[in-house]
This record gives structure tokens, C-alpha cells and sequence, in this order.
């Protein structure tokens, strides 16, 4: 009995034992498996870290219209612990992927404490069935998110762009980076597509006509601050911003400050009413030259009467007649209506690339008359857009924004202006489109108005009188506004008279509303367009 029962022991014992080895052998056979398919601790952490950062939502237009998303796609890497064919690794991925660089990969492949190596990401399925077929081992696949910009240049500025682990590098993608990170939260922003479309299409053709370097334009409701349409050229392919010149990055709408000229006289003008410096039948001395110091100031076309009235002075671009009003209005006077039309600040409307404007440390006299038409200092056109949109919507301030959230109270839009001020103000700027430097804006029936601009750029240090800014800011329907619409060219080339805001740029807004009628159903405002 008692061998029968040593004999049962044993046999339970080696039951036990092979039990062991076969564990032992699946753990083996498990760890060889996961091995071969390039798995271990850190590269499950690195795929668990790029599936829950990698994924961005969706930025889309007013109407919904997409303008940004994330689609899954395929990014390979190796562990050079893994390898083991050394050359015939090195030869199949560099024929694969002839753009990846031999050397640097032949470097980062020898390391053998490396347990993970990028070879590329975002790769085509084309790439994906020429590994396969290669066989390579220690290769591995991760699954990550590519952003995607269907639109591409169109909204380039707006928008921006991401690096290759999603991460917001510009525009809304840089503001709203831990907003668009979160899968429950779309970003809409005020842009119409439609709009967009539009002012790139006449800007860009434009710029070619008159050999212009760039160019720039907004598109905004004056009601309520939100931006339509937002164009800065030239441009850039989000999908590739390091293949693109540091100019074409450069943002000339929130970014570029300028002289911008003679679009400054309406502010002067308002701001002057608004004060009580000045009435609207006062007249002022044009006749050249007006002296301060030792310096002259000059029209671009000498007015045929001497003394001239506000709306004369806008509609003649009077240099001498604006420098005369804000004569009269002071210096303390001008800088505290700039100060309340927000021309000393950055403006931010949801985009990372802003600019301070510069203004003069000291304000003589001299500064005062040079500013007064928009010399002497340089803002951004976000500025000018929305001190001109406060003019014209019955003086009430309605800050600039790109981005619409319905869990934000309606603007709060300041009065810096009277009502009645305003009012005069939209009849003397539908003066100057009617009989004045912005004729070529003019369509009949829609009470468009505005004022031209042609400022002389400073080129180390001193202005060159053959490179202008040509721009024209206006808005419609003046008896009512509700867009304001600029638009900025850029060096354009011809004779002296061929290349102001009033040659150029007054066109540009003239094609942009004839298109906008349509799409808006907007009605002939011929029999409205008064201002009595």
C-alpha cells in the first residue's frame, strides 16, 4: 500500500511539472511573439500616449462648412534592438522612403539602447504594403491622426496649422490647442466660406493685374464685430508650412502694422464733430502750402477752392484740411478719441499673432497734422476695420471676433461717438464714392460708401515714393450699415495715379458686395439711401 502510494505522488509531482513547463513555455512563446512584432512596455506606452493626444476635432464656418478635421492614419517605426539585418534594413526603408535622410537614420538605427525610432509618419498604403512585403523585423504600425485642411491656402491665416503629434503651432489651431483636444468640442468660428472665397479670389487676381507684392482684406458685420472673411497674401499650405518663404507665413491682417494714409481722415473727422472742435459748416483754408516748423504739408491734388467744409475735406482727401481740424481739436483731444477707439492696444480676436501698434513717444504739433491723415504712425488693419465699423454703426464699438460660442451673452458694444455724429459721418463717406476718390466703388442702387488710402512705405528708414500701400475701407448699405469691407494692395506697379487706394483697391470692394448681393438676397437700397 505504501508503494502505491509513493507511486501516486510522483505521478501528481510530474503532472505538477510538466504544468510548469508548459506555463513556462506560453509566457515564452507569448514574450517571442510580442518580440517579433515590435511590442514592449514602452511602445504600448508611446501608442497609448499618440491615440489619446493625437486626436483633434473638427473647426468648421459659420454654416458649418469644415475647415479643419483629423482622419486616422499609419506611421511606422522600428526598435534598432530588434534588427537583424542591419543593411538589408537600412536599403528597403531608404527605397520606400527615398526622402528619409540615409545617414541620419543609419545614426539613429545604430543605437542599440534605443528601443523606438520614427521612420515616418503618415505614411500612404501604398508605403504600408511595401513594408509588409519587405518583411523587415522590429517594424511596428501605429495608428495616429493626420489634420487634414480642405480648403488649404484659402483659410491658411485663419486656421493655421499643427507639427505632426497635432499640436497647435498657428492660428485658431495655436489659441484653441487644449479646446480642439477635447473630442466633445467643435470649434465654429464667424468665417463664411462664401465670403472667404470671394475676397481671396478678387484680392489674389488683383495683386497680379498691378504687379503687387500682397495683399490683404477683411470682410465684418459692423452690428456685432463678427469677421466674415479674413485674407492675407501672400499665403501658405497648412499641410506644409516649413516648404513655405518667411513672408508667405507672415500674417499682414493681425501681425503687419502700417501707415495706412488717408482712410485715418474719417477718424480725424469724427473724432473732431464728436468733440464739438468743430461743426459741419465750418470751413478750412486748403490752400498749400500749410507750414508746421520747418516742415510743408501738401494735397496729393491741390483743391481748386480755398476754404473747404468736413465733407469737401474727405471728398478732396485734403491733407491741409484734415491737419487743419486736428489743429483745432488738439493734441490731448485726438489721442483720447484714438484712446477710445482702441488704437492703442493689441486687438485680440482668437488668433495668437498680434501686434501692438506704434505710436510717437513725444505728440507735437507735427504729429498731431501727420496722423490726422495717417502718417507718422502704423496699426494693424484690425484696427482700422474696427474704428471705422464704430464710426459708421451709429458710434457703438462692437469688438472684433473670429469665433462664435452660443454660451457667450451678445456683444457688448460701447458708445464712443454720438448718433447724429455717425450719421453725418455715413453721409460724407457715401460723398466720397459718389463724387470723390472711391468712384470706383460705386454701384448703383446699394449706398455703398468709404474712403480711399495711399500711404508711401518706409524703406530703410526713409520713404520711397515708389512703393505705396493702396487701400480702401467702406461699408453698405450707408443708411443702415451692416458690412464694413477692406482691402489692401500692396506695391501695386504703374504712373503716380495708377497705383492709389482709389485706382486699386476702391474696384476690389465694388466686385466683393456685387457678389455678396445674391448670396445675402440683398435689395436694391437706391430709393433708401438717404441720410437726412
Amino acid at each position: 500500500m505504501n508503494e502505491n502510494l509513493d507511486y501516486s505522488i510522483i505521478q501528481i509531482r510530474i503532472r505538477i511539472l510538466i504544468y510548469f513547463i508548459i506555463f513556462l513555455c506560453c509566457i515564452y512563446a507569448g514574450k517571442t511573439i510580442y518580440l517579433f512584432l515590435g511590442v514592449n512596455e514602452v511602445e504600448i506606452k508611446k501608442n497609448t500616449y499618440i491615440k489619446k493626444m493625437n486626436y483633434r476635432n473638427e473647426i468648421v464656418d459659420r454654416n458649418d462648412n469644415i475647415l479643419a478635421l483629423s482622419l486616422p492614419t499609419i506611421s511606422i517605426a522600428i526598435s534598432p534592438q530588434k534588427i537583424i539585418d542591419f543593411d538589408y534594413t537600412i536599403s528597403s526603408l531608404i527605397r520606400i522612403f527615398p526622402e528619409v535622410d540615409k545617414k541620419h537614420l543609419t545614426k539613429q538605427l545604430s543605437d542599440k539602447e534605443k528601443k523606438f525610432v520614427w521612420i515616418k509618419r503618415n505614411i500612404s498604403f501604398q508605403q504600408q504594403e511595401l513594408l509588409n512585403e519587405a518583411g523587415i523585423p522590429g517594424i511596428f504600425f501605429e495608428k495616429e491622426y493626420s489634420r487634414i485642411y480642405p480648403h488649404k491656402n484659402l483659410l491658411s491665416f485663419v486656421v493655421g496649422y499643427t507639427d505632426v503629434d497635432q499640436n497647435g503651432l498657428a492660428g485658431v489651431e495655436k489659441s484653441f490647442d487644449n479646446f480642439l483636444k477635447d473630442k466633445d468640442s467643435k470649434l465654429k468660428l464667424t468665417i463664411d466660406l462664401r465670403l472667404q472665397n470671394i475676397l481671396y479670389n478678387e484680392l489674389k487676381d488683383q495683386i497680379q493685374n498691378v504687379s503687387a507684392i500682397g495683399g490683404s482684406g477683411i470682410i465684418a458685420d459692423v452690428t456685432n464685430g463678427e469677421i466674415l472673411a479674413l485674407i492675407s497674401l501672400p499665403d501658405f499650405n497648412p499641410h506644409a508650412p516649413s516648404s513655405h518663404k518667411k513672408e508667405e507665413l507672415f500674417n499682414r491682417i493681425s501681425l503687419g502694422v502700417y501707415e495706412f494714409g488717408s482712410v485715418f481722415k474719417p477718424i480725424t473727422i469724427a473724432s473732431a464733430l464728436d468733440a464739438k472742435a468743430i461743426t459741419m459748416s465750418e470751413k478750412f483754408d486748403s490752400m498749400p502750402p500749410l507750414r508746421i516748423g520747418k516742415y510743408s504739408i501738401n494735397d496729393f491734388v491741390a483743391s481748386k477752392e480755398r476754404m473747404i467744409e468736413p465733407e469737401t475735406i474727405l471728398v478732396k482727401s485734403s491733407n491741409i484740411g484734415t491737419a487743419r481740424v486736428a489743429l483745432k481739436m488738439g493734441i490731448e483731444k485726438q489721442k483720447e478719441y484714438f484712446k477710445k477707439f482702441g488704437m492703442f492696444d493689441q486687438i485680440s480676436i482668437g488668433l495668437p499673432e498680434k501686434a501692438y501698434p506704434l505710436w510717437p513717444k513725444t505728440w507735437t504739433d507735427l504729429n498731431s497734422v501727420t496722423i490726422s491723415y495717417g502718417h507718422g504712425c502704423a496699426v494693424t488693419a484690425l484696427h482700422l476695420v474696427q474704428t471705422i465699423a464704430t464710426i459708421v454703426n451709429d458710434g457703438k464699438k462692437c469688438k472684433l471676433n473670429l469665433v462664435l460660442d452660443k454660451n457667450l451673452p451678445n456683444p457688448d458694444c460701447e458708445e464712443i461717438i454720438r448718433k447724429d455724429v455717425s450719421k453725418k459721418m455715413r453721409k460724407m463717406l457715401r460723398e466720397v464714392v459718389v463724387r470723390g476718390s472711391g468712384k470706383r466703388a460705386d454701384l448703383d442702387g446699394y449706398c455703398l460708401g468709404g474712403k480711399t488710402g495711399t500711404s508711401i512705405k518706409i524703406y530703410n528708414g526713409r520713404y520711397d515714393k515708389t512703393k505705396n500701400l493702396s487701400s480702401f475701407i467702406g461699408a453698405f448699405p450707408m443708411n443702415d450699415p451692416k458690412y464694413v469691407i477692406f482691402v489692401n494692395i500692396d506695391e501695386p506697379q504703374g504712373g503716380k495715379f495708377q497705383t492709389t487706394g482709389g485706382a486699386v483697391s476702391a474696384s476690389i470692394a465694388k466686385k466683393i458686395v456685387e457678389q455678396m448681393i445674391p448670396i445675402f438676397g440683398i435689395e436694391d437700397e437706391n430709393e433708401r439711401c438717404f441720410f437726412e
